[in-house]
């Protein structure tokens, strides 16, 4: 093993389990992530802005794009996160779960909880995920 190899296991950090209401916390005070899910050309990860409310996502989607169309019915997974280049830490929630469109009706009471896009334009589909399996995962130094 060379030296820089050796130095650099000695800054190599242990990755931890994020306990579940951690998980649900750093969920809940995210407002971007990735949502990953199934499309006619293959798989599909894309950056959104999303709000979970307990185990589940919201997100506000463009009607006839392909993230939104893929996100009609079927499995789908969010994941949210945060790093810290220098100190070399950071951690990941995974949620994966059943995707639906859903009506305004179906949101969260309050209007603090309901995704708020980002990029201009009409967003008229609301998505949500439904939250079967909520992990994290946190990198320690």
């Amino acid at each position: 093993m060379s030296a820089i190899d050796e130095a650099r296991k000695l800054y190599q950090g242990e990755i931890v389990a994020v306990p579940r209401p951690d998980c649900l916390r750093l969920l809940a005070i995210s407002r971007i992530g990735r949502v990953a899910c199934n499309s006619a050309g293959g798989p599909l990860v894309m950056p959104v802005n999303g709000r979970a409310r307990g185990t589940d996502v919201y997100l506000r989607l463009r009607e006839g794009s392909l993230l939104a169309e893929s996100l009609r019915d079927g499995h789908a997974s969010y994941e949210v996160d945060g790093f810290d280049d220098f100190h070399q830490v950071g951690w990941s929630v995974l949620l994966r779960g059943r995707a639906r469109w859903i009506s305004a009706d179906e949101l969260p009471e309050h209007r603090s909880e309901w995704p708020a896009p980002w990029a201009a334009g009409e967003r008229d589909v609301w998505v949500q995920i439904i939250g079967d399996d909520i992990t994290g995962r946190r990198l320690m130094p």
